[in-house]
């Protein structure tokens, strides 16, 4: 009887099972160790979240002045004559000091005094004269308020410091400098208890300044008729400018 062969004439190829399953546990142990599958906290969920603050005290570089005036007369064309004059004499002196014409606001309203459930009085009917006076210059500020003396107003006679824009915006470089740098110190110090260390910055949120003007001096003061006050000195000292930030950092 003869041997059969092979009809393809292919070479056989013999496989170890045993071979195969080495191969896959070793895979597969491979796999686990770069995963670490027990270790929960990832870089992409450890992370710490700080605020940073800081506070610059700076003197503020511009006063406002808010008086106003009331002109009460049963005839209403009246008190319009004495609002208009008093405007008048009053703006132009206010340029004359060298107060600036885009400094200087004005608004008038007029309104009938009454009492709830009363018809209205016409004999009381009232005009205002509202100003805003907005300078840039102490000395300048003092003149102002001075001449308004004179005038006998109410409302707000000396000024309101405060910082202009231009001013916030430099603060607010400066301030938020330190913020960054407070918030950095204290994700470090937290890290440290925690046996970590401060990774990049995941996220930052920053807040807004805050320079809250403080009114010195005569602050919304009524000048009466007889008052011997002629010059009070405006002294503004130094205000607050505050700012914040949010920062989340990575823990390694």
């Amino acid at each position: 009887m003869k041997e059969q062969n092979n009809p393809s004439n292919l070479p056989t190829v013999t496989i170890s099972l045993k071979l195969v399953a080495t191969i896959l546990i070793a895979t597969n142990m491979a796999t686990i160790i770069l995963w670490k599958p027990w270790n929960n906290s990832t870089s992409a969920t450890r992370k710490i979240s700080v605020s940073g603050q800081a506070t610059i005290k700076a003197v503020p570089d511009e006063y406002v002045l808010s008086p106003y005036f009331e002109f009460t007369n049963a005839d209403r064309t009246k008190a319009t004559a004495e609002l208009t004059s008093l405007s008048t004499t009053t703006t132009a002196k206010l340029k004359e000091l060298g107060v600036k014409d885009e400094q200087i606001k004005s608004n008038t309203n007029g309104y009938d005094k009454y009492s709830y459930g009363m018809p209205v009085d016409n004999t009381t009917n009232t005009l205002q004269l509202q100003y805003t006076i907005t300078v840039n210059d102490k000395d300048l500020a003092q003149k102002v308020q001075d001449y308004l003396l004179t005038l006998k107003p109410k409302g707000q006679i000396s000024p309101l410091a405060q910082f202009s824009e231009s001013k916030k915006k430099e603060l607010e470089d400066q301030a938020r400098s330190k913020a960054i740098d407070d918030a950095k110190s204290k994700a470090q110090k937290t890290a440290s208890q925690l046996g970590a260390k401060v990774g990049k910055v995941v996220t930052i949120s920053e807040g807004s300044g805050m320079g809250g003007p403080i009114a010195y001096g005569v602050a919304t003061m009524e000048a009466k008729a007889d008052s011997s006050i002629s010059s009070v000195p405006v002294q503004v000292g130094q205000n607050d400018f505050s700012y914040s930030v949010s920062v989340e950092y990575e823990l390694k």
